[in-house]
């Protein structure tokens, strides 16, 4: 009996405590919506960044990242990862924690993923419920609504179909930590701000009071401006932060500007850390100029004209996903436009200028008679001021991706919420039954929402499944095409697998990537002649492409043809001459051949660029041991053994 009292007394004070009763829904529809993404293998770019990453497997790397980097061919795609190692440290400081703790357990990284989404979810919460406790909005007509108007943003921002790219696909972590951190800096600031200090306390407890909230306002400032730092080390969408906290500070707060201005300066010192960390700052400016422009710039040929042009009707999309989220795709086939008055480029600019006049004109219109439109506005800008990093000027290869969403959601959510429980209150008195009507409908779309995540999940679920979803979807781009057949390929169904890269080259004849992994199969399969045949295809289209070379070396070595291995390898050394693998194999072959002194030369070389390697001083203890060096062949064996090569230390026994 006193079991079933004290059971009834925690439930009765859950739902008395509001804010509990609605933090743990918030929670629950999270988990319940990404139940079955536990098990969502890594896809795509998780393997460069996690499966692949050395930096991430080694705390030597990860606390000195530089000492990787020095030793790696400088137009290799791994001196590409050092520089988004650096841009993004607190990331990849994630990964690393989560490898070390679950090694590629993926079950680990969907934990950390989920619980980083469930407390944006709850950020976005406390946001609003922040936001009504300031000065202009204090005294709004919807203060009777702020609890549902927080609740429901929340709600709909963690079931939303569309954040699924940011929580499931696990490398877009960084977008939801960014997040996490982004939201998380302007609530500490939002809480500093409201601090109030009473500064008439005289007595010994008064002090102590004037004291504690001296240092309350200290801590909660400090880590706003920490949160901020390590957004900025997070992903660079992090750089509008500053902006959004200078706009929140206009728009809700008061005060002299000169002081206001001070508040707002350290945050403004942090855009300071995104640029820095793209370029080398000891060259001279007129370099710095060039590397900037070069950094602003991803790995595209799309002019800054064109991607802006392409990314108004890109921003309607993410809009349309907003409202009506169907028909997501990992991969969109987007058309390039290259002209203003395109009409579909035309109609979305005017869309998106009429949206952002909105938010102007709510602010003007009712600055004095209902401030709550100021939150509306508020939204509106954050979706415009946020999204404006990835779809703006700055060409990315991609021009959509629908994690990119994710932060900018926050914005037009709470816009949304915000003002349909404004017209709840205009209408109130008119429809009796409105306001319950609303609560019902709102929870309805979260449930349909959150059913849209989990079916979304699905998809995610397999690697076949995934990019046959995107190859329905985009069925003219060849991305989808590669990709589906590396994910047969990958489960040996080799049929299927050679059939899929035949259509990405059917869409696309200059794909080497398909050439190159069909003849990978061929080898499998010790269809020797056609392998040769597929590598061959794929130089003469990419005559720089020293893992192809590599690949041909290593056929030619199977087929005893040791002249030719030698000769691609060498061509593979030229392209890539820091790669410790072309030498260990082009020594391998000259052993082969009985030339020892020369193979003895590309082990040394392989183990100066690799000295952790054990295998490398196997090779070269038998190169000795073959040219009658005992006492250097006794070494290496030792060597590699106590690096852990078994094989070596039975030789050494």
């Amino acid at each position: 009996m006193k079991s079933d009292r004290s059971h009834q007394m925690i439930i009765s004070k859950i739902l008395n405590n509001k804010s509990s009763f609605y933090i743990l829904f918030i929670i629950l529809a999270a988990i319940i919506a990404y139940s079955n993404s536990f098990q969502v293998p890594f896809q795509f770019d998780d393997d460069p960044n996690i499966t692949e990453n050395p930096l991430i497997k080694d705390m030597g790397y990860l606390m000195k990242p530089s000492q990787y980097c020095s030793r790696i061919d400088p137009l290799s795609e791994d001196q590409h990862l050092c520089k988004f190692f650096k841009l993004r440290y607190v990331g990849y400081l994630t990964f690393a924690i989560n490898y070390g703790i679950h090694g590629l357990n993926v079950e680990g990284y969907h934990v950390v993923n989920l619980l980083i989404h469930m407390v944006n979810g709850l950020l976005v919460y406390f946001l609003v419920i922040l936001t009504f406790r300031t000065p202009f909005l204090r005294e709004t007509v919807l203060r009777d609504y702020v609890r549902f108007i927080a609740f429901f943003a929340a709600l709909l921002f963690v079931a939303h179909p569309i954040q699924t790219e940011a929580v499931t696909y696990i490398v877009q972590r960084f977008a939801s930590l960014t997040t996490l951190f982004y939201i998380l800096s302007l609530v500490l600031y939002i809480r500093w701000r409201l601090l109030e200090i009473d500064v008439v306390c005289t007595d010994k407890s008064g002090q102590d009071k004037l004291k504690f909230f001296y240092w309350k306002k200290i801590i909660l400032y400090s880590a706003s401006v920490l949160c901020a730092v390590l957004a900025m080390k997070t992903k660079e969408i992090a750089f509008t932060l500053p902006v959004i906290i200078v706009l929140y500070e206009l728009l809700f707060f008061t005060g002299s500007m000169a002081k206001r201005v001070m508040y707002c300066l350290p945050f403004l010192l942090t855009m300071l850390i995104i640029p820095l960390s793209l370029i080398d700052i000891n060259k001279p400016f007129e370099y710095l100029l060039s590397d900037v422009s070069r950094e602003t710039r991803l790995q595209t040929s799309i002019s800054r004209w064109e991607y802006l042009l392409t990314e108004f009707r890109v921003i309607v999309t993410y809009l349309r996903l907003l409202v009506l989220p169907v028909n997501q795709n990992l991969d969109y086939d987007y058309p390039i436009y290259d002209s203003f008055f395109n009409p579909e480029v035309l109609l979305s600019f005017l869309f998106l200028f009429f949206l952002g006049f909105s938010g102007l004109y709510l602010l003007y219109r009712f600055r004095n008679t209902a401030p709550q439109a100021r939150l509306i506005a508020f939204g509106i800008f954050w979706f415009f001021i946020t999204v404006s990093v990835e779809s703006s000027l700055i060409p990315i290869v991609d021009v959509i991706f629908e994690h990119r969403v994710y932060l900018p959601s926050v914005g037009m959510i709470v816009a949304i919420t915000t003002g349909i429980f404004w017209a709840v209150h205009n209408w109130k008195r008119r429809l009796k039954t409105i306001e319950r009507a609303i609560v019902i409908v709102l929870a309805l779309i979260a449930i349909v929402f959150a059913g849209a995540t989990y079916k979304r999940n699905t998809v995610w679920q397999d690697y076949i499944r995934l990019w046959q979803d995107v190859v329905d979807k985009s069925p003219k781009k060849v991305r989808g095409y590669y990709n589906l057949g590396h994910a047969y390929q990958d489960r040996k169904i080799y049929d299927k697998s050679i059939e899929t890269y035949n259509k990405a080259i059917s869409l696309d004849l200059l794909y080497v990537k398909a050439y190159h992994n069909i003849a990978n199969i061929y080898v499998m399969g010790k269809d020797y002649n056609k392998a040769r045949e597929y590598y061959t295809l794929a130089l003469t289209i990419n005559p720089t492409s020293d893992l192809t070379y590599y690949n041909r070396a290593r056929l030619y070595f199977i087929m005893n043809e040791y002249d030719k291995a030698i000769d691609d390898f060498t061509k593979a050394i030229f392209i890539s001459p820091a790669n410790s693998m072309y030498y260990k194999n082009r020594g391998r072959v000259y052993a082969q051949k009985k030339r020892f002194d020369v193979a003895i030369e590309d082990f040394t070389t392989a183990i100066g660029m690799k000295p952790e390697d054990s295998e490398i001083y196997a090779l070269r203890g038998l190169a000795y041991s073959m040219a009658g060096n005992k006492m250097g062949a006794w070494l290496d064996y030792q060597k590699a053994c106590n690096l852990g090569y078994q094989k070596a230390c039975n030789t050494v026994k």
